[in-house]
């Protein structure tokens, strides 16, 4: 493979980043676009999925301008923990996405404690 310039994006809880960076010149671009988690009674974190997404295009976009030249790869860092169900013949989204910091499933995770701990000895 070639060299070149690669357009990396972090999506993270309240933005993504996303630079073009070059091996041999440094970064070309960058672009930014907020998130903004809703945080709820009882613990509940929620996104919109749709803003997500967007954020991912607008802060890559924006980075792409800002370098003007094409990129040969592209690399997305997220929110490994957030989650969201979505329709998998129409690709839409059947609910809101639940941010990492969401409480809702504490319970279930204090029931399950002890069998972890069984497994673990």
């Amino acid at each position: 493979m070639t060299g070149g310039p690669v357009l990396a994006v972090d999506q993270g809880t309240s933005g993504t980043k996303a630079l073009v960076l070059c091996p041999e010149r440094g970064v070309l671009g960058s672009g930014t676009a907020p998130v903004r988690p809703r945080y709820l009674p009882g613990g509940l974190v929620e996104v919109d999925p749709r803003e997500l997404y967007d954020s991912v295009v607008a802060a890559g976009r924006a980075a792409l301008a800002g370098a003007g030249v094409p990129v040969v790869a592209v690399g997305l860092a997220n929110q490994g923990e957030t989650v969201l169900a979505w329709d998998p013949a129409t690709g839409e989204p059947l609910t809101d996405a639940l941010v990492w910091q969401d409480r809702r499933a504490a319970g279930i995770c204090a029931e399950l404690e002890p069998a972890q701990r069984s497994c673990a000895t």
